[in-house]
């Protein structure tokens, strides 16, 4: 009984612990410095910005809204990965992102 108790822990700790490693980002948010602009153009500068089919006519009083959002490119991450094969090895793993 104890056993199995400590067993399903190890899996739900092993599980929580694989999903807590990849669902997270290998760097901060901050470190892409990511900016937003919003400025009110009219029809013109906004036809200019689009395709003019694509683009929606304003009507009389409507404002139309422009908008741009900016980053800069994270610097390279090294990505280490240490996994056991089916042969019981143990494999060590790099990979540089971007």
């Amino acid at each position: 009984m104890i056993i199995g108790v400590v067993m399903l822990l190890v899996a739900v700790a092993g599980v929580t612990g694989w999903r807590w490693w990849h669902n997270r980002p290998p760097y901060p948010p901050e470190v892409l410095m990511a900016t937003a602009s919003l400025s009110l153009v009219d029809q013109a500068t906004a036809d200019a910005a689009f395709n003019p089919q694509a683009m929606q006519q304003a009507g009389a009083g409507d404002q139309i809204f422009l908008g741009r959002v900016a980053w800069a490119a994270p610097p390279k991450v090294l990505i280490a990965l240490i996994s056991v094969g089916p042969d019981g090895q143990v494999y060590w793993a790099q990979r540089l992102l971007n």
